[in-house]
């Protein structure tokens, strides 16, 4: 079991590190090339970021899953973690709405203002 949440977690990190650092690499082209981002990178920005927050948060989840009993007091390292990660999730770029916007704007709908 654990190994195959290993592989699998990192996998998906990989995955959606990869595709984040993709996205960057193609950003960085364009404003040397003078051009500006548009809608449809940030659009891939928003998804990406999610992806890779998500992930993380289930291998964070992951540890703590199988982490000691221990790993419920504040001083346990993984509890830092933790708190950290489902912290950051909560910061509106993260939450299931704005991925939401984003395939509503896919779809042919209005995503609405854009913060980006």
């Amino acid at each position: 079991l654990v190994q195959y949440g290993v592989g699998e977690l990192e996998g998906r990190m990989r995955a959606a590190r990869a595709h984040f650092m993709a996205l960057i690499e193609r950003q960085d082209e364009r404003l040397t090339e003078g051009g500006l981002i548009d809608d449809e990178m940030g659009f891939q920005f928003t998804q990406a970021a999610h992806t890779l927050g998500r992930a993380a948060r289930d291998v964070v989840l992951f540890c703590f899953d199988q982490a000691p009993t221990g790993g419920i007091y504040s001083h346990h390292p993984v509890q830092r973690r933790l708190r950290d990660v489902l912290a950051g999730l909560k910061h509106a770029s993260f939450t299931p709405a704005t991925v939401g916007r984003v395939g509503k704007a896919r779809m042919g709908g209005d995503y609405g203002h854009r913060g980006f």
